[in-house]
């Protein structure tokens, strides 16, 4: 499902509390009916709270739980910012959590393994999980997963730099460590698409751990280091905002 922003959010949260609400007797017509029945808690944890894409991911939820007309709440939380650490925090949160017993976990998993056995818990006391923007490897586990094409994303940003550059020169990639679906995907396939084009070469993958400072120094030394650089790919915000940044003192 290609979703992005808040419809992330709201889709999630329309997808829940239909599931639920139509395996709980009685069976309802719609929310409006539901929301009489039953109050609904679904925990909606992201792998950061200050990412814009987060944010929006945590209002769309709100905005189609209250759109819906059912008795829902939704508690947000996470770690504060991403990074090597926001991993081992996001793996606690989500463990805290099950002690409450939500009536569903909606989930954006930092680590594709790191956050598996934790699903497993919710799995085991049966409350449902859907993975947004990120999932597990053991589908079996979750209801669903709500996420863009990412091996497309980067092929159309390998296309698209290489249109601009008349297919010719070097790029690089500024990447995030392993072990996250989506930017995974986003460098797979846009390394994939840049083997078509005989004229352009990768000059490099740079690792700036979710650091727009840290992708900022790693474009300048790419730049440095490769005099026929026309493009970098940033495969997250940081990634890209670190770019905008050089760009924008480069002119």
């Amino acid at each position: 499902m290609n979703m992005k922003f808040g419809k992330v959010g709201a889709a999630v949260a329309s997808l829940v509390a239909a599931s639920l609400m139509s395996a709980s007797p009685p069976a309802f017509g719609s929310a409006k009916q539901a929301s009489s029945a039953k109050h609904y808690t679904f925990d909606l944890v992201t792998s950061n709270t200050t990412d814009p894409f987060m944010i929006s991911i945590n209002n769309g939820a709100r905005a189609e739980a209250k759109k819906l007309g059912a008795s829902i709440s939704i508690y947000w939380t996470g770690p504060e910012a991403g990074g090597a650490s926001s991993t081992s925090q996001e793996v606690a949160i989500v463990n805290t959590l099950l002690a409450k017993h939500p009536d569903a976990l909606i989930l954006d998993p930092q680590n594709t393994v790191a956050l598996e056995p934790s699903v497993r818990k919710y799995d085991a006391a049966g409350i449902p999980v859907i993975c947004v923007n990120d999932t597990v490897q053991d589908k079996s586990l979750i209801v669903s997963t709500i996420s863009s094409d990412n091996l497309q994303g980067g092929a159309e940003a390998a296309e698209s730099i290489a249109e601009m550059a008349h297919y010719k020169g070097s790029v690089a990639a500024l990447q995030v460590p392993p072990g996250s679906l989506p930017t995974d995907q986003r460098l797979a396939g846009f390394l994939a698409q840049m083997k078509k084009y005989p004229n352009m070469q990768v000059a490099g993958v740079e690792e700036d751990q979710d650091s727009a400072t840290l992708a900022e120094t790693d474009t300048k030394n790419l730049v440095l280091a490769h005099k026929n650089l026309v493009g970098v790919f940033g495969t997250n915000l940081y990634g890209a905002e670190g770019l905008l940044r050089l760009s924008t003192v480069s002119g």
